[in-house]
């Protein structure tokens, strides 16, 4: 047990040094040296706890998926008393924080549903990741737990749309990430790269969101 716990630690370290390699630069220009150097250890002694960049990569990508869905079961607690709407709702607004505070997650994410799409990855170093196999096990729980709180919602009567729970949760999904992805190529600023007010359109996206769960 011991052991265990100093290896986890041990792997955290290297994942936050990895996370600050990969994500400024591009995943696919680091090398093993540079994790290795970032996190002050041997090349040698890196390879003992990941066999390549691209088991760190879905190390990384299992850890996104997890921090997303802790947050969505911290939100669902905190929000238990009140209606599905407010929880689901409470969700989305979740998401959109989450992804703008953790954009490379976001990324790290969209990289992973990327390489499924087709059923197949010819990638064998990903592949072959035991954190590849572990996210195949949770890549779905992230929309069942929306599609499950919005069926909620729509049972205590706060959510009235007869829209099928999927293709709410679709839909409104696809106007979050949307907005997270081009509102970052107008910086930091208070636009997005259409020079349109980004909290005007964040309350646009919200307004949208509310309107597929009562239409």
């Amino acid at each position: 047990m011991k052991q265990t716990l100093k290896r986890q630690k041990k792997e955290n370290i290297i994942l936050d040094a990895a996370e600050e390699v990969f994500f400024p630069g591009g995943y696919e220009k680091a090398k093993m040296e540079d994790v290795a150097k970032a996190c002050g250890m041997s090349k040698a002694s890196l390879y003992f706890y990941f066999k390549s960049k691209e088991d760190i990569y879905m190390a990384i990508t299992h850890r996104a998926f997890q921090e997303l869905i802790d947050l969505y079961y911290h939100i669902i607690e905190k929000h238990i008393d009140e209606s599905g709407f407010v929880r689901v709702k409470k969700i989305f607004e979740g998401y959109l924080e989450f992804s703008q505070k953790y954009y490379h997650y976001h990324e790290a994410l969209f990289y992973y549903m990327s390489l499924i799409r087709n059923g197949e990855v010819s990638d064998a170093g990903l592949k072959n990741s035991i954190y590849y196999k572990k996210i195949a096990g949770i890549h779905n729980l992230p929309i069942k737990i929306v599609v499950d709180e919005i069926d909620a919602g729509k049972k205590d009567g706060s959510i009235t749309s007869q829209t099928p729970s999927l293709n709410i949760y679709l839909t409104a999904w696809s106007l979050i990430a949307g907005f997270v992805k081009l509102s970052v190529f107008g910086g930091v600023g208070a636009s997005s790269m259409n020079y349109v007010s980004l909290e005007e359109w964040k309350k646009q996206v919200f307004e949208v969101a509310d309107k597929l769960l009562n239409e």
